[in-house]
């Protein structure tokens, strides 16, 4: 029996020594996995941080691009406006001068009407002394 307890105890120093490893590597894969996640939580900090500074940087150049192209669309609506007036203005300034001519036109007209009325009756006047009367020709 003392042999056999002499076994046990070997056995028994052998299960505590490999209890004692395993505890070891329990606490080293332990520590491990705890410097494993703070690494990890760190470099997703890290990342999230990264990716929120370019989303910001992202929407700030799109702003900046938007007022930009505000501006533009404002310029272009202003100038829209002024050729629209311009063109109203040209029109207007056309449409009197059109009246203007058509009036200077019936004027014109008239003299030109007035002096060939005069004209022939001058001429009617001239020829009338020119010509002696003609003879009737109803009694013959």
């Amino acid at each position: 029996t003392s042999k056999f307890m002499m076994e046990c105890q070997e056995q028994a120093a052998m299960v505590a020594e490999k209890d004692q490893k395993l505890q070891q590597a329990e606490k080293e894969w332990s520590e491990k996995l705890k410097e494993n996640m703070f690494q990890s939580q760190a470099y997703f900090s890290k990342a999230q941080i990264e990716l929120k500074a370019e989303h910001d940087k992202q929407v700030e150049e799109m702003k900046t691009r938007h007022d930009e192209l505000s501006k533009l669309l404002a310029a272009r609506e202003e100038e829209l406006a002024t050729a629209k007036q311009s063109l109203l203005e040209a029109r207007t300034e056309t449409s009197v001068q059109t009246a203007s001519r058509e009036q200077a036109e019936k004027v014109l007209m008239a003299k030109v009407e007035n002096l060939q009325n005069e004209l022939t009756a001058i001429v009617s006047a001239k020829s009338a002394k020119q010509s002696p009367p003609q003879p009737s020709t109803r009694g013959k």
